[in-house]
């Protein structure tokens, strides 16, 4: 094979900016929806994990859920950086605690969200009295 012309390496060049152009979103949008998804997950186990550590508090206090999540650390989590969002790392309370709570309360009474959900990721993360949780898309 001889060498390639001025013409023909320009050519390839064109062809392999164009695949960039058009490969490198088309994977990222593949992608994004599984990222996304795992925060998600993540911030929901984590918010569970709480809501199971406030209804422990509870079994040792006559039904009464805390004043507070942070009553919760050491004895029923191993430490304030459990009370942190997946989806906000960095701050020290990633979630909404709706105090007041015992553990005969209504099933679908919320008990913990997870603030930065609405904002980062366009979705609701509620973990309820029964210790069940959902993701709530926000229309």
């Amino acid at each position: 094979m001889g060498k390639l012309s001025k013409d023909q390496i320009c050519m390839i060049v064109g062809i392999s900016i164009m695949s960039l152009i058009v490969g490198v979103p088309f994977i990222a949008g593949l992608t994004m929806p599984i990222i996304r998804m795992r925060a998600l997950t993540g911030s929901l186990q984590n918010a569970k994990m709480l809501g199971l550590a406030c209804k422990q508090y509870a079994i040792d206090n006559k039904g009464n859920y805390p004043a507070s999540l942070d009553l919760l650390v050491p004895k029923y989590l191993p430490s304030r950086e459990s009370l942190a969002s997946p989806l906000e790392p960095g701050k020290s309370n990633g979630y909404t605690y709706h105090p007041g709570l015992k553990d005969t309360s209504p099933p679908d009474a919320i008990l913990i969200e997870d603030k930065f959900a609405p904002k980062a990721m366009h979705d609701n993360i509620v973990i309820y009295a029964d210790d069940s949780g959902r993701i709530i898309p926000i229309q």
